[in-house]
């Protein structure tokens, strides 16, 4: 079983643990939405990582450039 696979067998497990935790249906539902959002903010901040890592290659790339132009001059 791939690690994947295992993290959404655990989420389900854990989910239905939660559930049978919960009381009212509102705060079952509050609890999922929690959910969502925690796993959001961790693709965004993947997303924003990556464009920063690319931010800095493009600026190393810019700068071999132009130490290439003051060598030709």
């Amino acid at each position: 079983m791939s690690n994947r696979n295992q993290m959404q067998l655990q989420d389900k497990i854990g989910a239905k643990n939660r559930f049978s935790r919960v009381k009212s249906k509102k705060s079952a539902l509050s609890m999922l939405f929690q959910r969502k959002r925690r796993k959001n903010n961790r693709t965004g901040n993947k997303i924003s990582i990556k464009i920063s890592q690319n931010i800095q290659f493009y600026r190393i790339k810019f700068i071999v450039q132009k130490t290439n132009l003051s060598i030709v001059l």
